[in-house]
């Protein structure tokens, strides 16, 4: 079923296996973000879909493929995980203020 790797695969066959790997992707990107629109913003729900992309691409490339996690890679990765996280923060003060302020 490595059809991926095999270049003489027909074109087919490829897109059927992409079309599957992003399904799997979008079966957990879709749900959290019909739940967590309006406590999220779209922003942030989009951050998270980008980190659950890069995961899901990692273990890809890592047990599908082969490839090995480079040094760079991971690095990448975390600067990416560390940013979401932080975003996320600012994201939550910033719609407290919003409610707040609409409160008061």
């Amino acid at each position: 079923m490595r059809t991926i790797l095999h270049r003489s695969a027909l074109i087919f066959q490829v897109l059927v296996v992409s079309w599957l790997i992003a399904f799997g992707e979008y079966c957990f990107q879709v749900p959290p973000n019909r739940i967590g629109y309006g406590e999220s913003t779209g922003y942030q729900l989009k951050i998270i879909q980008e980190c659950v992309t890069l995961t899901v691409f990692v273990m890809f490339a890592w047990l599908y493929l082969g490839e090995r996690i480079r040094w760079n890679y991971a690095l990448s990765f975390l600067f990416v995980r560390r940013g979401s996280s932080h975003i996320g923060i600012l994201g939550k003060a910033i719609i407290v203020r919003s409610r707040l302020r609409c409160v008061s």
